[in-house]
């Protein structure tokens, strides 16, 4: 199982996973959120991050216009479409030559009906929240996964922390997405971040 880290926003949060190394770094691109950064700060920040570490965008529901630009730009190797995206606008990035996250929000079994529509490189299954879009903190019933005809490989988000990774493992989940987990007063934590990646270096 791999390990994205979401929501980098600054150049310390940077030197923490050029340090611990998860296989993934998320950047959001949705100004609602308080992990929200801009074009410039993410150009910045990507050019200090470790090239091992594949950098993930966070898109909900913008234009297919400005992600390509922004992949143009350098700044992502994988665009995660966190919102009502329809399966053209993924076909459409794919040509472009984008690999494509889609996230399903869960609430119940028939939450994964839609996948059938969708042919994204990955799939992403997080909570829906009423509070936000992602990173809640919440997780939905991991238990939804089981004999669903799920056919693409899938990062796991919502609510994962060092409690109940080992109830995350298993899911058969490619990733595991944690954002809120790892962070005190809404920043990134060395020490969450650490324990975290020791537990993977155990277990995993």
């Amino acid at each position: 199982m791999k390990l994205k880290i979401c929501g980098i926003r600054s150049f310390k949060d940077v030197e923490l996973l050029n340090r611990f190394k998860p296989d993934f770094a998320g950047f959001i691109f949705y100004p609602p959120s308080f992990r929200y950064i801009n074009k410039e700060t993410a150009l910045k920040l990507r050019k200090q991050l470790d090239p091992k570490i594949k950098s993930v965008g966070v898109y909900v529901d913008e234009s297919p216009e400005l992600i390509k630009d922004y992949y143009d730009s350098g700044i992502f190797d994988i665009a995660q479409l966190h919102g009502k995206e329809d399966p053209s606008m993924i076909e459409d990035l794919k040509t472009y030559g984008l690999t494509v996250i889609k996230s399903f929000r869960i609430t119940d079994k028939d939450s994964f009906l839609g996948l059938k529509d969708y042919d994204p490189d990955y799939f992403l299954f997080d909570v829906f929240s009423k509070k936000a879009v992602g990173g809640s903190g919440e997780s939905f019933d991991w238990g939804l996964l089981k004999n669903q005809e799920i056919n693409k490989p899938f990062f796991l988000a919502g609510g994962v922390g060092v409690d109940n990774l080992p109830e995350a493992l298993k899911t058969d989940a490619f990733a595991v997405d944690l954002s809120s987990s790892v962070e005190t007063d809404g920043k990134k934590d060395e020490n969450k971040i650490k324990e975290i990646m020791e537990f993977f270096k155990n277990e995993v």
